[in-house]
């Protein structure tokens, strides 16, 4: 749901726009919070009071820290209030998932009995995050031990979709994707090994992205394949995740994989209509429903002035 700067400037007594706010792009996020026109507090009572709700049944969260949040935000209302410097992320709910240490909170990593211990310090993107003023409601639930894409867990139990009832979440970031779908967050940060970010985006709509290898840290960040391993995003738009790279971007002397120098977005080099594209032809021998193969001509189709010459390329086996 968008909800305009004309909608904000009006709404200064709008009691019901931080609920409103919980599905608004990042972007109008932070310009209510800018405008005074919603208080962080308010916007992350909102999220507590739906997480309170809704968790018993969607098991988005496996620990959720009420108390830190609340005054995080007001600290951030303070901050604004008296014209204090104020982080990129000032006062914005933020949600992260249970393979990544928050000091403080438990890293279970979605296993049973690893729910009691605290960690004892945060991940570098999560010291990134509060550096910016981010406010952290919690920790999101996972496939056991990282390793799965329906978002199964027999510990903390298995992570419905809030965008398609009765459909699987994706995995393994299965509870990161549902709490921003469900408007528990306003983003929220998964891992993506072999797609964990991803297909959980795919299947709750949203948008995932896995960063470039060594675009941001891994320290504090439970392992699955460390060649392979990223944190990655799950956000409402395109321009969340262009605003949210960058802050969590930059070399950690504390992962031997971090890249020394991050390279900034740049807008692509390439002229529409000069690409040559391969484009799969045979999805249905590759077991794809009538509904998916309708969907993927009907992307492609947009998609094609992107491209200049397409070729059909059949990937079952003989």
């Amino acid at each position: 749901m968008h909800v305009s700067h004309g909608d904000m400037r009006m709404a200064d007594t709008d009691e019901a726009l931080p609920d409103r706010l919980r599905f608004a792009p990042l972007t109008s996020v932070l310009h209510a919070l800018a405008l005074g026109t919603c208080t962080s507090e308010a916007l992350t009572q909102s999220c507590l009071s739906v997480i309170a709700r809704d968790n018993p049944d969607m098991h988005a969260w496996t620990y959720v820290d009420p108390e830190g949040a609340l005054a995080a935000a007001r600290a951030s209302d303070a901050r604004r209030a008296d014209g204090r410097r104020l982080g990129r992320l000032d006062g914005v709910p933020l949600a992260i998932k249970d393979n990544i240490d928050v000091a403080g909170m438990p890293t279970s990593i979605g296993i049973g009995g690893r729910e009691t211990t605290p960690a004892s310090r945060d991940a570098h993107i999560v010291h990134r995050l509060r550096g910016a003023g981010a406010v952290l409601l919690g920790k999101t639930n996972l496939d056991e031990g990282a390793l799965g894409t329906m978002g199964s867990n027999p510990h903390f139990g298995d992570v419905a979709n809030p965008a398609y009832p009765g459909k699987a979440s994706g995995g393994s970031s299965a509870g990161s994707a549902a709490a921003v779908a469900a408007g528990h967050a306003i983003a929220a940060l998964g891992t993506d090994t072999m797609g964990s970010v991803r297909i959980p985006a795919a299947f709750c709509g949203l948008i995932g992205m896995k960063p470039s290898f060594g675009e941001l840290s891994c320290r504090g960040i439970a392992p699955a394949l460390r060649r392979a391993d990223t944190p990655g995003l799950l956000v409402r738009a395109v321009e969340d995740a262009a605003l949210l790279l960058p802050l969590l971007a930059g070399h950690d002397p504390g992962d031997p994989n971090s890249r020394q120098r991050s390279t900034p977005l740049a807008p692509p080099d390439w002229a529409p209509g000069s690409l040559r594209a391969g484009v799969v032809s045979d999805l249905d021998a590759l077991g794809a429903g009538v509904a998916v193969i309708a969907g993927f001509g009907a992307a492609m189709q947009r998609c094609a002035q992107a491209f200049g010459d397409t070729l059909p390329v059949a990937l079952a086996l003989a």
